[in-house]
């Protein structure tokens, strides 16, 4: 009987000193945002290209829900931080919606999804490095490719290294930085495909 009056003391010890400390906060998610306005069909947009985005292969350092920081070579995970959606497919998301805005077509399909009309491009990237440091600035270090159909080889092999301030040191400027910096990567690979157009 000791023993067990013991053992509910410490089970009760244990609830009340929980609840001193207080809960365990509550996760915030993130998703990154499309940073080029709209094309509505109005616009051109249903007369426009159909590009086909992805897939991208992410490396695995960043294949979990946690934001990502680095200093340096450490890179450490938020614990209550993360992505709503996995990364790779936030990434192609955005870089749909940018790409549409850019050339000014609303006939985008982002992978895994296959278009059913003709594919006019197709972009496919390979992620180095996507990441940075509250106050520090944001890396998107990529290399990608362009082909048409019927391509045996890319018309567009390329490689970009895009480095985005962080406008503050909170988690949600970390974002907005990454936001910005596949805004970035967007103009770049819309500038080659004008240039495949002309």
């Amino acid at each position: 009987m000791g023993r067990f009056t013991s053992r509910a003391a410490g089970i009760v010890a244990g609830l009340l000193l929980t609840g001193c400390l207080g809960r365990t906060p509550a996760p915030v998610f993130y998703t990154l945002t499309v940073v080029e306005p709209t094309v509505t069909t109005a616009a051109g947009g249903a007369d426009g290209p159909v590009l086909a985005i992805g897939p991208a292969i992410l490396p695995s350092y960043l294949d979990r829900p946690q934001l990502v920081s680095r200093q340096g070579n450490r890179v450490s995970y938020a614990q209550y931080s993360r992505w709503a959606a996995p990364l790779e497919s936030e990434l192609l998301r955005v870089m749909g919606a940018n790409l549409g805005s850019l050339l000014r077509t609303n006939r985008v399909v982002v992978y895994p999804a296959e278009p059913r009309l003709p594919v006019a491009f197709r972009i496919r990237l390979q992620v180095e490095q996507f990441d940075g440091s509250p106050g520090g600035e944001v890396v998107l270090n990529v290399r990608w490719a362009i082909a048409r159909p019927g391509s045996k080889e890319p018309d567009v092999i390329g490689a970009s290294e895009i480095r985005q301030p962080v406008a503050g040191s909170e988690d949600d400027d970390l974002v907005d930085a990454h936001s910005q910096a596949v805004g970035a990567l967007s103009r770049e690979i819309a500038e080659r495909i004008r240039s495949l157009s002309d």
